[in-house]
């Protein structure tokens, strides 16, 4: 694809992103926040996930109902999300209707109405979010892995922030965190498909009023720990939900690519060898993957398996047994260029998406502070070699440089002789 991005930096700071692709009919576009979770004040967690929820709840000139109405009525549609590092409000709608949801987009972040009878109830929402985390043993344990990993930094705590600190919470929180972490030099405004630059330049003007300083809060990178240590977690389930895994690399460190095509090989769909070896082969799981994140100044790796309790010492023969056969290397170098090829041919795939180009688009320029483009992609993923591979896996599959939490029924012993019992609780 040819690379036709366009990027312009407005005089308050707010950078403006475009991808036109004239064949589209719709044009996939939002506004991202450089700040998340790990952005919230101590003893205020949890504050820039309720401010999205907030910013949806509407203006002084338009309920939450005339949004979704005023969308809905010209076949868009919108959505949003909080991550540890950004906060997204995006929407989808025909090219021609541009105006319409600059319009409304730009209405809700400059003009957020904070309403004391509607942020009660959202914290009520929110609260229920908060028990529907509570009552999955996976997201619990999942949770308790990313505390694991990052002991008391944000990138540790949930996005979700905690019940006290919710509970605690008032309408001038939300307002003080708008000031603070919602100003010009750390929005990027994007759009792809059926748009033009000028004209979404000229909207971004005419439609955000948003203040250029504030007082946002200053990002500490987390210490890397050598752990080597399994958390084990008591709780009246079925299974054991277990998490084994450990810090990784920044978006921006190449190590990256070679850590995706080690990802493909360990965990990531139904010819890798998670899958293969324990649940094909042996038999004692259904869900078993692995998984990473990358963030500003570090990352994540990890596997996840749902396990049988009697099972659960087995599992972790064999998963001990799977990270010293990709340490051996012989594993990987037979498998190395299926793998690169079907993850090229899956990165091509994913480009097919409007919202995946939009999402690569904002998410290079958040990290790197410049787009790159799927044929630079590709250019990093085929100059991977199968010694780089197996670097990482020296790596990240050491012992002490893994940590694991595993949730689940009291009476069953966890023994596995490569982690050292941290600690033996109920949850």
């Amino acid at each position: 694809m040819k690379n036709n991005m366009k990027k312009t930096v407005l005089p308050n700071g707010m950078r403006i992103l475009t991808l036109p692709m004239k064949s589209r009919q719709g044009v996939a576009a939002g506004v991202w926040i450089d700040s998340g979770s790990r952005d919230d004040p101590h003893g205020k967690e949890g504050i820039s996930h309720l401010t999205e929820h907030m910013i949806f709840k509407g203006t002084p000139s338009r309920s939450a109902l005339d949004i979704a109405r005023q969308l809905e009525s010209v076949g868009g549609s919108e959505d949003g999300y909080t991550s540890h590092e950004e906060t997204c409000y995006y929407f989808y709608l025909p090219g021609d209707e541009i105006e319409l949801g600059m319009d409304i987009l730009g209405d809700m972040i400059s003009n957020p109405s904070i309403d004391a009878d509607l942020f009660k109830r959202e914290i009520s929402v929110v609260s229920s979010e908060i028990g529907d985390v509570e009552d999955s043993p996976q997201q619990v344990a999942r949770e308790l892995f990313s505390k694991a990993v990052f002991v008391d930094h944000p990138l540790g705590k949930p996005i979700l922030g905690y019940p006290a600190t919710l509970n605690s919470f008032r309408p001038n929180d939300v307002v003080d965190f708008l000031k603070d972490e919602y100003i010009a030099p750390k929005l990027v405004l994007a759009a792809v498909g059926n748009i033009e630059h000028e004209r979404f330049c000229d909207l971004a003007s005419r439609y955000f009023d948003i203040r250029n300083e504030g007082t946002p809060q200053v990002r500490t990178s987390p210490s890397p720990i050598d752990v080597g240590s399994l958390e084990i977690v008591r709780k009246d389930t079925s299974q054991f939900s277990i998490f084994i895994g450990g810090q990784s690399f920044a978006f921006e460190d190449k190590r990256r690519y070679p850590l995706a095509v080690l990802d493909t090989i360990l965990g990531r769909g139904a010819s890798s060898l998670l899958f293969q070896r324990i649940r094909e082969e042996a038999g004692i799981g259904y869900r078993i993957y692995s998984f990473g994140e990358y963030f500003s100044d570090s990352g994540l790796w990890g596997i996840f398996a749902s396990i049988e309790p009697s099972d659960a010492n087995r599992f972790f023969d064999l998963a001990q047994g799977i990270f010293d056969e990709l340490i051996d290397g012989g594993i990987i170098r037979e498998r190395f260029d299926d793998t690169l090829r079907g993850l090229i041919g899956k990165t091509k795939l994913e480009n097919d998406s409007v919202s995946s180009l939009l999402a690569r688009l904002v998410e290079t320029e958040l990290y790197e502070g410049k787009y790159i483009s799927l044929g630079e992609t590709l250019e990093k993923l085929s100059a991977i070699t199968p010694e780089d591979v197996i670097e990482i896996a020296h790596e990240l599959f050491r012992p002490g440089r893994m940590t694991g939490v595993c949730l689940g029924p009291p009476g069953f012993d966890i023994s596995p002789d490569w982690l050292d019992i941290s600690e033996d609780k109920v949850a």
